[in-house]
């Protein structure tokens, strides 16, 4: 079986396939190589219509996430304890636990790599999550960050300390998964 290398992800793809199933690039060639440094892509990023997203944008995005995230878990609360009343209560905790782990795991990986290239927080504040090209990132590629996200925060969130030192605002979880939040300039 013959295989091909994407020219942006390097992703290793049949020959009959149209588009790389990683990034959904399109062009191919026969030997891998490591993604080279383009500074045509950063300059795309900082002199069209985009620039870093500051830390204070961020952070209310993230708090607007947070109180959409707590309304939601407020709600399932009520659901389960209507639910479960009486001796069950360990088991209302654990479900509780539970749906709401799953939600909010699922929420950034799908809300960054869907059309909108953002969650409902980033969104409001006109934020978006680019790829190191300027384009918008892959399941695959948001689900990674995501990981790298709680790994930083395991280490009392040192990772965030890396955006006031970064001249791209980038955290150490966006420098981990190659990747830029920005914001539109409209």
């Amino acid at each position: 079986m013959s295989v091909k290398y994407c020219n942006k992800c390097h992703y290793t793809v049949l020959v009959d396939v149209m588009a790389c199933p990683n990034c959904n690039y399109w062009e191919f060639s026969d030997t891998k190589s490591e993604p080279e440094y383009h500074e045509e892509y950063d300059a795309t990023i900082t002199n069209s219509s985009w620039t870093y997203a500051t830390a204070f944008e961020r952070w209310l995005a993230f708090m607007i996430d947070f109180f959409i995230l707590l309304f939601i878990t407020c709600y399932c609360l009520f659901i389960l304890y209507l639910i479960f009343t009486g001796n069950r209560l360990m088991l209302y905790k654990i479900l509780l636990l539970i749906i709401s782990s799953l939600y909010i795991s699922l929420y950034y990986p799908i809300m960054e790599s869907s059309s909108r290239q953002g969650t409902f927080g980033k969104n409001i504040m006109k934020l978006m999550v680019i790829d190191e090209y300027g384009d918008k990132i892959t399941i695959n590629l948001s689900c990674k960050r995501y990981i790298y996200k709680w790994i930083s925060d395991l280490f009392f969130g040192l990772g965030y300390l890396f955006m006031f030192f970064n001249p791209k605002k980038q955290t150490l979880y966006d420098i981990l998964s190659r990747t830029y939040v920005v914001k539109r300039k409209d």
